[in-house]
């Protein structure tokens, strides 16, 4: 007979596949209001980025410079987002096997709508889990005052 007990516990979320790199995105209440948290912080950092970028590209004839300047305000925007979805350090991974940063930021709004969605059934998913314990308890709670 052994002495230890032994429990599975599984993270709740998916997995989110870019190119040949997996991340985790969680989805229970403590990573969910975490990535909402970082949300909000991130408005204002995001707004001076695509301000960086716009300013970047409003030059009719750009010195390789300023093309340098623009490159640099994608790599810096799209690190902010792809590492407040994925987790820190996941912008680097995906730049290191993918180097085009105005691309990246092209596919965020896909990645980003995809794993919203994917939130949404998850948390659907959830709510009638927690109804139909619910209801199973209420029925229990019926079946004990009936007998009474």
């Amino acid at each position: 007979m052994s002495n230890v007990l032994d429990f599975d516990l599984k993270r709740e979320g998916f997995p989110v596949k870019i190119g040949s790199l997996e991340f985790f995105f969680g989805t229970s209440y403590e990573d969910l209001t975490r990535f909402f948290e970082i949300q909000e912080s991130l408005e204002e950092q995001e707004k001076l980025a695509l301000k960086r970028i716009s300013d970047s590209l409003n030059t009719e004839n750009p010195t390789p410079q300023e093309g340098f300047e623009v490159l640099e305000a994608y790599k810096a925007y799209d690190r902010l987002v792809y590492d407040a979805l994925l987790g820190e350090g996941a912008y680097d991974k995906i730049y290191e096997v993918f180097p085009y940063a105005d691309i990246l930021y092209e596919k965020f709004d896909v990645i980003i709508d995809a794993v919203v969605d994917r939130v949404q059934e998850e948390t659907e998913k959830r709510a009638d889990k927690y109804q139909k314990q619910r209801a199973k308890l209420l029925a229990k709670k019926k079946k004990k005052a009936k007998k009474k």
